[in-house]
């Protein structure tokens, strides 16, 4: 077996503080920094008479993290790139199922309900001037 000799470990390299420095790195290059986590719409419906649609975004931000969930509800039927944030109803860390049981009522299957999350039960939409109600179910 073959050691490195002691003027080779006497190098600053390997000093305690730079080993500490060397880990801190390592440490936070592995981890995911904030700003970096990929948004994907993984689901895009709309209520029967097309005025509004429920999207479903899934959030990964890396190993370190869990995927979570957001739904909002857009005016309109055309597919939209943004929208506002106040427009958010659910945030879940299971991943939820949606179902428009009339015009303005939605129900959302198996989201995570319990852990602090955003769980709007109503939304009023400005610009249709209507009131959406947000049903959770297991």
């Amino acid at each position: 077996m073959i050691f490195p000799s002691k003027q080779f470990m006497s190098l600053k390299l390997f000093s305690s503080n730079n080993l500490l420095l060397l880990s801190c790195a390592l440490l936070v290059t592995s981890c995911n920094i904030a700003g970096e986590c990929n948004s994907e719409i993984t689901a895009r419906i709309s209520n029967p008479n097309k005025t509004i649609q429920a999207i479903l975004e899934e959030t990964d931000c890396g190993a370190t993290t869990s995927t979570s969930y957001g739904i909002c509800l857009v005016e309109g039927s055309l597919p939209t790139v943004g929208y506002k944030p106040e427009n958010t109803i659910l945030g879940s860390r299971r991943y939820p199922r949606m179902q428009w049981k009339t015009n303005d009522t939605l129900c959302i299957h198996g989201a995570d309900t319990t852990n602090g999350y955003t769980m709007k039960t109503h939304l009023l939409l400005k610009n249709l001037n209507k009131e959406v109600t947000i049903i959770y179910t297991n």
